[in-house]
């Protein structure tokens, strides 16, 4: 009875806003970019060369199996792909896509560079990553059955899936 009168105490207002706020919060969830995300700042400088290494060893990768798990080039996931890219130039990245969506900061469309990382929402909850490499491209371990690829971007396919970059900046 107590949670009954204070509920009716606590207006209709309140939960008019309380389920606003919980809306865009979900909605910013299934983005893959937070409500607190840091931007990076508009980097007009030379790319860092470990970025470049990054979208290097990403590409030196194209053609590998997908393995389910994978994290080494005997066979990579999407995440896998990513993780041994950063790692193979001393950067710890966090095993999952969903994590990864998360990682470091993020970054406006316009503003892609080599090595950041792409992240797709193909479906209600789950999340797929890749690596950029430059000139409006970008390399993933697409799933089961298939190799890991380079894509373009700008492709109808990626674009209705693009949730957001990340950068890491040491």
């Amino acid at each position: 009875m107590a949670f009954v009168q204070s509920w009716q105490t606590f207006g209709f207002a309140h939960v008019r806003f309380l389920v606003g706020f919980l809306l865009v919060c979900l909605l910013c969830s299934l983005t893959g970019c937070g409500l607190t995300d840091e931007m990076c700042v508009l980097d007009t400088g030379a790319l860092p060369e470990r970025a470049r290494q990054i979208a290097q060893t990403a590409r030196e990768q194209i053609g590998v199996p997908y393995r389910p798990g994978g994290t080494t080039p005997k066979g990579f996931d999407c995440s896998g792909l990513v993780l041994y890219c950063y790692g193979k130039h001393g950067l710890a990245l966090p095993r999952s896509a969903s994590n990864q969506a998360e990682y470091g900061c993020r970054v406006c469309d316009g503003d892609l560079r080599e090595g950041d990382i792409l992240v797709f929402t193909p479906g209600f909850f789950s999340k797929h990553t890749g690596i950029y490499v430059g000139q409006g491209e970008f390399v993933h371990a697409p799933g089961r059955g298939r190799r890991v690829e380079l894509c373009r971007l700008d492709a109808e396919h990626w674009q209705s899936m693009f949730s957001c970059a990340r950068r890491f900046q040491p």
